[in-house]
């Protein structure tokens, strides 16, 4: 049921924020979210980020690529290690370490979606530096992650911070489970 509360929100409001405990899907959750927007909009950007490589790599991309080669369907992009690829350079997505903000800079379309995994370590410069990105009305964020209180992009407590939707007027969603 927070599944479905939770893509939903996705779909409905500008910024979603997700706190809940270790092991209860969320990394899961935002790879299915990072396939059925990169499939259901052309042409779409994904952007993903988390702390680390080995997290970015090992951990949401790892659902990512697992998802999209395990499909009943055939789904659009040429899977890489932390990236989908398309003919058109302007419907990609792709994962990155959240050590240096220059990393997402340049990213934008009509229909952008920034998913930032084990946010509570992402640092501000960040989801700033993807910011511009998501002028577009059609353009979403998904932060999800352990409620730490950690310093950090969700800071205190996670989804809070003037870094994630508070700075519009832009709807959004904090979600706890």
């Amino acid at each position: 049921m927070q599944q479905k509360r939770i893509l939903l929100a996705v779909r409905d409001n500008k910024s979603t924020a997700v706190a809940s405990c270790h092991g209860a899907g969320k990394t899961f959750l935002a790879a299915v979210i990072c396939l059925w927007w990169f499939c259901t909009r052309e042409p779409a950007v994904v952007v993903t980020t988390a702390p680390t490589g080995r997290q970015v790599k090992n951990q949401l991309w790892r659902y990512i690529r697992a998802l999209h080669r395990t499909s009943r369907v055939k789904l659009p992009g040429r899977r890489l290690t932390v990236s989908l690829e398309t003919s058109n350079e302007n419907w990609y997505a792709m994962g990155f370490a959240a050590k240096n903000p220059d990393g997402a800079q340049g990213t934008h379309g009509p229909w952008v979606l920034a998913i930032y995994d084990e946010a509570s370590g992402v640092p501000d410069e960040i989801p700033e530096s993807i910011e511009g990105a998501l002028g577009d009305p059609n353009a979403r964020q998904l932060a999800i992650g352990n409620p730490t209180g950690e310093v950090g992009f969700s800071g205190t407590p996670l989804g809070a911070s003037r870094n994630f939707g508070e700075r519009s007027t832009f709807r959004r969603s904090i979600i706890r489970t």
